[in-house]
């Protein structure tokens, strides 16, 4: 809403140096919702006369009233809309970014567990390979199905546009392949001691350490 005066007038007619009429114009413009009131008032020797127009038509006064507070109500409710739909982007765009960081994350994560799986299913290991019973990796078959399935599904989520992601889903694909990495390395490391406790190859031992 905009409010402003447009003009005040004070004017004084005299005859033999006597005032015979003194007149006082107040002219006051709204601009509610687009909508332009104006309110005219004229006192004239203490005689007041009230006019009211709406986009330059007349109207009466009860009109006019009636006619600002629906401007103002309307005025209030586009207002309210348009914070709503600030917010809404702001929203927006706080969730691409989260999303987007989530999705970079994902990805660093999925090529560390990379190389954490190649050095853990290197060949020489098979023979002293130790699963972890307690988790999803306890058995060869588990191992190959978590390369082979859960992995490159996890990427998939490293290449969707962040509208069409549950952020909910992406954080706990991503929490549990930290936790896979973690797992893996602890498997590495057992695989290597029971390597070290049976294995006759020194050469291989020596590099397995090495890799710890």
């Amino acid at each position: 809403m905009k409010k402003h005066l447009i003009g005040i007038v004070l004017g004084c007619s005299f005859l033999n140096g006597q005032v015979q009429k003194q007149s006082f114009t107040f002219v006051e413009e709204e601009l509610i919702n687009n909508v332009i009131f104006v309110h005219e008032t004229i006192i004239e020797n203490a005689v007041k006369k009230e006019y009211f127009s709406i986009e330059g038509k007349s109207v009466a006064p009860h009109e006019f009233e009636d006619q600002i507070l629906h401007a103002e109500k309307e005025e209030s409710k586009k207002k309210r809309q348009r914070k709503q739909v600030e917010r809404l982007k702001l929203h927006e765009t706080k969730y691409r970014g989260s999303v987007k960081i989530s999705q970079k994350d994902l990805d660093e994560t999925l090529t560390e567990l990379e190389i954490e799986l190649n050095r853990l299913m290197d060949d020489r290991l098979k023979a002293f390979m130790l699963y972890s019973p307690s988790t999803t990796l306890s058995s060869e078959e588990e191992l190959l199905a978590f390369k082979e399935a859960d992995l490159p599904e996890a990427k998939k989520w490293c290449e969707k546009s962040p509208e069409n992601i549950d952020i909910t889903q992406l954080q706990s694909i991503l929490a549990t392949m930290k936790n896979a990495i973690v797992t893996i390395r602890e498997m590495y490391v057992a695989t290597v001691n029971n390597a070290i406790e049976k294995a006759d190859d020194t050469k291989l031992l020596k590099e397995l350490l090495s890799r710890i």
